[in-house]
């Protein structure tokens, strides 16, 4: 069986979009994840070169779209690695992550 990871904050060329390069090279199974899919154009070229990396579309602080989520990869392998590399900035993000804890 594949090795399973979810990674979040993959869209753009940083620590995310790295990651998911590496366990797709690795061989594993990736989900990787963003808060707008339409702009993923590296993870869709990714996408179209392999069955081993599914996107889905995810804000992490939406509670809703992480259950929603979580339902839709109910199906999946157990995870063995867990990346969250989405960052969120200035006041509103800030209040979310107050509300969360």
């Amino acid at each position: 069986m594949k090795k399973c990871a979810l990674i979040t904050g993959a869209n753009r060329g940083g620590v995310g979009l790295a990651l998911v390069e590496a366990y797709l090279a690795a061989g594993w199974q990736v989900n990787a994840c963003c808060r707008r899919t339409d702009n993923a154009i590296e993870l869709k070229q990714l996408q179209a070169n392999t069955d081993s990396v599914t996107l889905h579309e995810l804000d992490i602080t939406d509670h809703q779209a992480i259950a929603a989520l979580s339902q839709e990869l109910a199906d999946i392998p157990p995870l063995t690695y867990l990346s969250t590399t989405q960052g969120t900035m200035g006041p509103r993000a800030m209040a979310s992550v107050t509300q969360m804890r």
